[in-house]
């Protein structure tokens, strides 16, 4: 999953002014941010300088402290999950597990709580 539409909204930028900043047409980029085609090499280096992030950054294979996700396994909403979890304290991190807990069980049909 490449990270380009989340870096380029997170600096309030179009798809034009990014295109504009590294070279590209604007219909490029949204033809990368839509997964009609990838950029090639050059272009990557060039996001990934703008952005100043790796290009496994920018590919979905690191997240932002540079820890390998092995994604192939993952949907793009798992590994959201997976961000966002990391970036927790321990506390909050125990309180996240357990409110998934026990939605999954009363996905499930079983009684919440019961461990």
């Amino acid at each position: 999953m490449l990270m380009i539409k989340e870096l380029r909204t997170e600096r309030g930028l179009t798809q034009k002014q990014l295109a504009e900043k590294i070279g590209v047409k604007n219909y490029t980029v949204a033809n990368w941010e839509q997964g009609r085609t990838v950029p090639a090499i050059e272009d990557l280096f060039a996001l990934s300088d703008f952005f100043e992030c790796s290009i496994d950054f920018l590919t979905g294979r690191t997240d932002e402290t540079g820890n390998v996700i092995i994604s192939k396994s993952f949907s793009d909403d798992e590994i959201k999950m997976l961000g966002i979890y990391r970036k927790l304290s321990v506390e909050r991190k125990g309180i996240a597990l357990a409110v998934l807990k026990d939605m999954a069980k009363a996905e499930s049909g079983e009684s919440v709580g019961a461990d």
